[in-house]
């Protein structure tokens, strides 16, 4: 079982994440159910398991969950789960927890153009975090992230280049460019 793209932050409203079920023999799990509940068990998302297998994969068949972000700021847990058919016996329920940080919208947008330090080409799918907000860029280099107008932590980072790290303050929308410094990948297969 998988759950993926939680939102990290969650904002306020509604909420989507996809849930996963595979079983090691490949079968076909598309007449499954899986459910989310909350930390006080109460379910909060049903959904049925689609008929075709993930993209890129065999037999993980998905679906995905809608539900309203918690009220109260702070950390959240729920957990998905799946039942098996009575008709099923030869699978087992299976379960998943993860959470995620509920925080308040920030006041100010940063606007970050990620570029390769050398060519100045633009770096698709770099990690940008300000404080507790994550996204990555997109096929032009550019992530957008918002900020409490606090000090914050803001970190860039791409494969096969140097992390940047420092402390900044957005008190503004505003834009910024920044270049990563390419740097073999060791532990990538792909690099030489």
């Amino acid at each position: 079982m998988a759950v993926w793209d939680v939102p990290a932050p969650m904002l306020p409203g509604e909420v989507s994440v996809k849930i996963g079920v595979g079983c090691s023999a490949a079968c076909n799990l598309a007449v499954g159910r899986v459910e989310v509940r909350d930390s006080r068990g109460r379910r909060v998302a049903l959904g049925k398991l689609g008929n075709l297998p993930f993209q890129g994969t065999s037999a993980l068949y998905w679906t995905e969950a809608r539900f309203r972000a918690p009220r109260s700021e702070g950390y959240h847990e729920w957990t998905a789960r799946f039942r098996h058919a009575k008709s099923e016996p030869l699978h087992r329920d299976a379960s998943y927890k993860f959470g995620s940080m509920k925080t308040k919208p920030g006041l100010h947008e940063l606007m970050v153009e990620v570029l390769d330090g050398v060519t100045r080409a633009p770096i698709s799918g770099a990690y940008v975090r300000l404080g507790p907000i994550t996204a990555f860029s997109g096929e032009g280099g550019v992530a957008r992230v918002n900020s409490s107008g606090d000090r914050s932590v803001f970190v860039v980072w791409a494969r096969s280049h140097k992390m940047v790290r420092t402390t900044i303050k957005v008190t503004r929308d505003k834009s910024v460019k920044v270049e990563l410094t390419p740097s073999p990948c060791k532990y990538c297969p792909d690099s030489t």
